[in-house]
């Protein structure tokens, strides 16, 4: 029997684009209905409610948006039998073949969204907006002309991509469109996230491309007017903490999701927040010889950080795990997530038992795992060592930039003999 949590909203952070939005070796896509119902019958069984799933970044989107009649135009794909296919797309008299990156259709994301609410698990969708994670939208053509800082081997993911919000207002319009689909679609809960608000880095791109002032209190401010039409409040509308330590006269969203620090005065805890920090499921824990990746232990402690002494009215409205997208069964079981979970669980409950030693944990904690999930190694960590997990993720990272670089610019980066040489991207090495 499931234990009541202290906080409301508690589940997962899962990456789509990072992992889950691309094709494996032999062409299929290791995303789809199958691999979540696996996480979702995990999530149940621990009591947990919420998934967030991150749909675009700079890397790119995993949904489609379609041209009609030489403009962008969101198209929500709501036929065909809800299996995430490549695309082929024409652009530019160009054919672009989608070999790497897989598009999800509304009937896919309506299929899993239909499933996690008979477990009672609600699933917020997380786009971004004009500013970090904006390279997510650059096919809709919208996208500021940086291609020297895009493609600079020195940046990270392209971090500080923007868009162009000061020519039209044709961008604002396929923004109300995704952001009215998705608040359909995702009609089990009540949030939506809207990504981040960051701003400083993007003055690289914008300088480059001569841009003054890209008019973003502006941009904001109609986005909340765009919220206020179709009858969203703001108090559901989660946004990341600015990383800039900025805070600016209009952010479209009340709900400040903290990923790198934690609220600390009793104002900022009063205001409705949620809570990802230092909470990564592959993140590895530095010990004293950096051996060893995060166990069960640190993570009770870490979680029990956020709710232990705190008032009722300064509680977080939500606690969110994150996980960089992976969700092949074979990766879950390298990390040991399931285990995890139940260490992130076991530190929500309201229960008088507060464990205060590592020993004492150990004890409830492999009991409580082999009653849910008889026959399984209840580990504490992970079998993968941290220096396979850490060269597997920065390949996947430098693949991503490439990858995201052609796909937004027509352009490859050359990195022998010299770092950061731009050649034309071929047809068939450009990624869409």
């Amino acid at each position: 029997q499931q234990q009541p949590l202290i906080v409301e909203n508690v589940g997962i952070v899962v990456n789509l684009v990072q992992h889950g939005g691309m094709l494996d070796q032999t062409g299929q896509s290791d995303i789809g209905l199958n691999p979540f119902k696996e996480i979702m019958d995990v999530m149940h069984t621990l009591g947990l409610n919420t998934l967030q799933f991150t749909l675009m970044e700079d890397a790119g989107m995993i949904f489609s948006l379609d041209e009609h009649s030489g403009k962008m135009t969101w198209n929500s794909l709501s036929s065909g039998d809800g299996i995430p296919q490549p695309q082929q797309q024409q652009r530019h008299g160009r054919n672009v073949n989608n070999n790497r990156y897989t598009t999800w259709t509304m009937d896919a994301f309506r299929a899993v969204v239909q499933h996690a609410s008979t477990l009672n698990i609600q699933i917020i969708p997380e786009i971004a907006m004009a500013t970090r994670g904006a390279g997510g939208w650059f096919d809709t053509g919208f996208h500021t002309a940086c291609p020297e800082y895009l493609c600079n081997t020195a940046t990270a993911d392209g971090i500080g991509a923007a868009i162009d919000t000061t020519s039209s207002n044709l961008f604002l319009g396929i923004v109300s469109a995704v952001i009215a689909e998705l608040y359909n679609v995702f009609d089990t809960t009540p949030y939506i996230h809207l990504g981040h608000d960051e701003r400083q880095e993007s003055q690289a791109c914008y300088s480059e491309a001569g841009v003054q002032d890209a008019k973003l209190d502006l941009f904001e401010t109609r986005i909340e007017k765009v919220l206020d039409m179709f009858h969203i409040p703001r108090t559901n509308v989660l946004r990341w903490e600015n990383e800039e330590g900025k805070e600016y006269p209009v952010r479209a969203g009340d709900v400040t999701h903290y990923r790198k620090t934690v609220p600390t005065s009793t104002e900022a805890r009063k205001k409705p927040y949620f809570v990802s920090t230092n909470l990564d499921l592959e993140q590895q824990t530095a010990t004293e010889d950096e051996s060893s990746l995060k166990d069960g232990w640190s993570i009770y402690q870490q979680t029990r950080t956020y709710v232990h002494d705190v008032e009722d009215d300064q509680l977080p409205k939500g606690i969110l795990a994150t996980l960089g997208g992976t969700t092949t069964a074979t990766y879950w079981d390298q990390l040991n997530v399931k285990g995890r979970l139940l260490a992130f669980v076991m530190a929500l409950r309201k229960s008088d038992e507060i464990y205060k030693s590592k020993e004492e944990f150990l004890v409830a904690y492999k009991s409580e795992c082999s009653r849910l999930w008889p026959g399984m190694d209840c580990r504490e960590g992970s079998v993968q060592s941290p220096d396979v997990a850490r060269k597997r993720v920065e390949r996947v990272k430098e693949d991503r930039r490439k990858s995201s670089c052609a796909r937004k610019t027509h352009v490859k980066v050359h990195t022998f003999p010299k770092k950061g040489v731009l050649i034309p991207a071929d047809d068939d090495t450009t990624k869409r």
